[in-house]
């Protein structure tokens, strides 16, 4: 089995808009704590072989001004997960930004219409959430939209099914942990301010096995419940 471990961000440096709760805060990191995690991953990824993926969730426009110049410098692809009713709207990414981001070699997903949990909306909002953003940002993209990721992190059997049904081949999770390289179904390890470096790397070499299986056995309940 291939596994690979995702590292998810959300805000880099200040943010230039009002925080949409008071939860938000927490996941905004500073630029250099942003750079020193970079520098650690590309350590991970040259010395000791390990296989990481970088995501960004909820489009915030220092995706752009900062997150794709270091991206670039370390030739590092990244998915940018996108709210589709945020695009244009004051620091949030633009349909030119987006669209820089793709000329980039960056990679675009969506993360839904609105920042709302999936597992609480009834057939019709959830088909406007996952359908309606995938139209929106194929038209700006030029491409097929086929990742999404899930706000929040909540998800379950009939939220995949309704992926899955609109076109969509992978679904980014926040469940922790590492996940199979082949898994249509991806975990990722959310990074928020009250990491250290430290934090970082013990998540990057990854060898609490005990608390793996905890993590896999979590996740298979949300898939099937």
């Amino acid at each position: 089995m291939k596994n690979i471990i995702i590292i998810n961000f959300h805000g880099i440096g200040k943010c230039y808009r009002e925080f949409e709760d008071e939860s938000e805060e927490k996941y905004w990191i500073s630029e250099n704590f942003f750079e020193c995690i970079i520098d650690l991953i590309l350590y991970h990824i040259k010395k000791k072989q390990k296989k990481i993926e970088i995501t960004f969730d909820d489009s915030n426009i220092s995706d752009f001004t900062i997150a794709l110049p270091l991206l670039k410098k370390h030739n590092i692809v990244a998915t940018f997960f996108i709210l589709a009713t945020k695009i244009g709207k004051p620091g949030y990414l633009s349909v030119q930004n987006i669209k820089n981001l793709i000329n980039h070699g960056m990679i675009i997903g969506s993360h839904g219409m609105n920042h709302v949990p999936w597992t609480s909306l009834d057939e019709l909002s959830l088909n406007s959430e996952l359908l309606d953003s995938k139209i929106i940002l194929e038209d700006i993209t030029d491409q097929k939209v086929v990742q999404i990721s899930c706000p929040m992190g909540l998800y379950n059997k009939y939220v995949i099914n309704k992926v899955i049904q609109h076109g969509y081949s992978t679904i980014y999770t926040s469940d922790k942990g590492y996940t199979n390289l082949k898994s249509s179904i991806k975990s990722r390890n959310t990074i928020t301010k009250d990491y250290s470096i430290d934090d970082i790397n013990s998540l990057l070499n990854n060898k609490n096995i005990f608390n793996q299986i905890i993590i896999d056995l979590k996740s298979t309940i949300k898939r099937y419940r």
